[in-house]
């Protein structure tokens, strides 16, 4: 018994040692927004990888590009309004910017492949 409460005293010391939290820099990688995808992409809520066929599929997943049987086009228009508003000691600031941007554009041929019938 008192090995054991000796081996929980010494890991309720040391245990904290290890623990990490965020800093700046995490904080500006999760509030940055990934890639630019096309609306059928942002429907499924990002989860397109695995379907393949979809232009925005080939940044996650490029083997999503052996599933097309069609050439296809897509053009995606993107908005995107930020507000920031911040308040520091009585020290009020606020930011605003709106922005138009093309977050998917690209082409894909596909060539039907020919099935030799013996």
């Amino acid at each position: 018994m008192r090995y054991l409460i000796k081996g929980m005293l010494t890991a309720c010391l040391f245990y904290p040692l290890s623990l990490l939290a965020q800093n700046e820099i995490d904080a500006l990688r999760y509030s940055q927004t990934g890639f630019g995808s096309t609306a059928r992409s942002l429907a499924m809520g990002g989860a397109f990888g695995a379907p393949g066929a979809d232009f925005s599929s080939l940044m996650i997943n490029p083997a999503g590009i052996g599933v097309y049987k069609k050439s296809e086009f897509t053009f995606s228009l993107g908005f995107n309004n930020r507000i920031t508003e911040n308040d520091f000691l009585e020290n009020k600031n606020s930011d605003s910017k709106f922005r138009v941007d093309i977050p998917d554009l690209g082409i894909v041929f596909a060539i039907p492949k020919r099935m030799k019938v013996v």
